[in-house]
Formats: C-alpha cells, structure tokens, sequence
C-alpha cells in the first residue's frame, strides 16, 4: 500500500515513537467501590496523557475527518460496542493520519483497520469481528491483504503499543466527583443515582461533540472531559456549574477549563450563577415532570 506508505513515512522521528509508553489499559468507568482504584488509575492516565504526540494538523485531507469518525462511530454503534474502543479508534486514526501521509484514497481503510484494531484491543475476543465480516457489513471494496498490510502498517507505527487515553475515560470518575447532595437543581431527581445519571448522559453527548470536531485535539483528554462536565452542568442549570468536587479531583481551575467548556457553549461567555428558583436533589419527586423530561409529556395519573 503506497509502498508501505513509504516505509512509515520516515520522517517520523524515534523521539515521537517513544511517546507511545506502555501501561496496563484503563477501562476506568467500569469500576466501582470506594473510588480508590479510580483515583490511583486517575493519576496514571494524568501522567500518561502528558506524553501523548501532539496533534498539529498536518493531514492534507483533514476536512474528511469529520467523515471518517462518523464510520467509526456508525461501527460501534451497530456492533454494541462500548463506548471506550470508539474513542480509542478514533485516538488511533487521529495519531496516524496526523503523522503520516495517507493517499486520500487509503483513508477510508486505514479508518476501518483503526477501529478494527480498537475492538481488539478493548472487547472481549467473541466480540471482535473478522477482516471479511467487516469488508463485507462495511461495504467496502478493499482486498484482505490490503486490510491486513493496512493492519502492519499502523501497528508499526504505534511500535505495537495500543495504550491510549482518550476522555471518554475520564468522564465517570469526573461526574461522581462533581455530583452533591447540596446541588441545586431545576430537574427533579429521585436519588444521587438518577440524578448522576442525567448528567453522566449529558456529559456524554459533548465528549461525542468534541470526538467529532479536531480542534478540541489541541487540549488533553482530561481537560476535554472535565469541560463537558461543566458543560452539561450548565445545560441542565445546576448550580454551581463549577462543583468543587470536579476541580479537586481533576486538579483544574475555572481559568484552565474556560476556554474548552466556553467552546462546548458555542463561545458564549460562561460564569457559574445560581438558578432563581432551584429545586435541591433530594426533594420529593414529580413523577409527571420527570415523565415530561424524559419523554416529552407526562403519563396520564392512572398510567402512574
């Protein structure tokens, strides 16, 4: 495939090979119990996101990027699979494409062998899909030497080092750390796990958000997850949109996040204001207006 795309495009220096450290994979937001283990493995991927390369645009093709993660985002969606291995192919393609010359007409495979070597990485191994039964549920009309070439020539590149971090991983430790009793709200919620629930599916449609557009490649992981935090807290109207318990545990001030949480807000100027007529967490629970908030209108008294 273009000569191996000449030989991993040997301009690519061994200082930047080097920066794909190996460390065991995080998987953070299935774990549970005292948060004990989340904040050690916190602290690792901290460390680790520091040395991650440094995207800076150089893909002569980067407005069909946008395209590219769609298809990958389309493909775990129809294989069911968790969100983490679609971020972290994402991460793979981004890192590819932005240090080696892809042929505009290679983009659409080495996007596939991307996310085919994710769910290799990240599912269990029944999970993952054959090259032949991806060729064919794609649509795509590479050969199965070209996919597995492809397959080579990525895992050469990443020196065979699959460990990545991407926000995703970060949010449910940032969205159990922001959440607190004293919060005030204008939903209602029934407990602290509802009430996280909400949130956490906020939050999880700016990191989508941010998966999509490349600017937000210019800020780490963490900050990307800890600014959608604030984001969906601003969203919903929880006061404060700033929860102290979010910038503890990230080490991040208002200053750091603003400009990413004022970019998930489309540049409107931020500043965390409590709402006029807030409701606390713990208050008795409307079934009607939950209803409403979550379908669009309320069940009939005898429906409930």
């Amino acid at each position: 495939i273009t000569a191996k795309i000449t030989q991993r495009q040997d301009c690519l220096s061994a200082r930047q090979a080097q920066k794909f450290a190996v460390w065991p994979n995080p998987k953070m937001e299935r774990l549970s119990g005292d948060g004990t283990l989340m904040r050690d493995m916190h602290e690792n991927m901290r460390q680790r996101e520091q040395a991650l390369p440094e995207y800076c645009m150089r893909s002569p093709y980067l407005y069909q990027r946008r395209k590219m993660v769609e298809t990958i985002l389309h493909c775990g969606k129809c294989l069911h699979y968790h969100p983490n291995t679609v971020y972290t192919a994402i991460a793979y393609f981004d890192d590819f494409s932005d240090a080696v010359n892809i042929p505009q007409n290679l983009l659409t495979l080495a996007a596939f062998v991307s996310f085919y070597l994710a769910a290799k990485w990240e599912e269990k191994e029944e999970d993952i899909p054959t090259i032949s039964t991806l060729l064919s549920c794609a649509d795509l009309h590479y050969t199965l030497k070209e996919f597995s070439t492809m397959e080579m020539v990525i895992l050469d590149f990443r020196s065979w080092n699959m460990t990545t971090v991407v926000p995703h991983a970060y949010v449910d430790y940032y969205v159990r750390s922001s959440l607190a009793s004293t919060d005030q709200l204008h939903f209602v919620a029934a407990d602290m796990d509802q009430y996280g629930a909400i949130v956490r599916a906020e939050t999880d449609k700016f990191v989508m958000r941010a998966s999509l557009d490349f600017t937000y490649l210019r800020y780490l992981p963490s900050a990307v997850a800890a600014a959608a935090v604030v984001a969906a807290r601003l969203t919903l109207g929880i006061s404060p949109a700033w929860a102290p318990g979010l910038l503890a545990a990230s080490s991040y001030s208002e200053h750091d996040l603003m400009d990413c949480v004022q970019r998930f807000c489309g540049g409107k100027p931020v500043a965390p204001a409590a709402p006029k007529q807030a409701q606390a967490i713990l208050s008795p629970v409307n079934r009607h207006e939950m209803a409403a908030m979550m379908y669009g209108s309320a069940p009939r008294i005898e429906q409930l």
